[in-house]
């Protein structure tokens, strides 16, 4: 359910359209990769285990590839 439509007509008819902007920033779009199970498996023992401080599949994932990106743009710049 889209939530920020509601807010939205809230905050217009209560007349606070500073919340709007506020409210749009916190909305995080999202999208859905494909991972071959095996991987998948194998991301879903390092979460179980929680020795790493992963909550689930999606946080381990966003973190390696924002890790990963990281690498790849430095070994752009240098």
């Amino acid at each position: 359910m889209d939530y920020s439509l509601s807010i939205q007509y809230l905050c217009v008819f209560q007349n606070y359209p500073y919340i709007i902007q506020s409210v749009r920033a916190m909305v995080k779009a999202y999208v859905n990769i494909k991972l071959p199970e095996e991987l998948a498996r194998e991301v879903d023992e390092l979460v179980k285990d929680r020795t790493l401080g992963y909550r689930s599949r999606g946080e381990f994932v966003t973190e390696a590839t924002r890790t990963l990106l990281i690498k790849i743009k430095a070994l752009k710049k240098g």
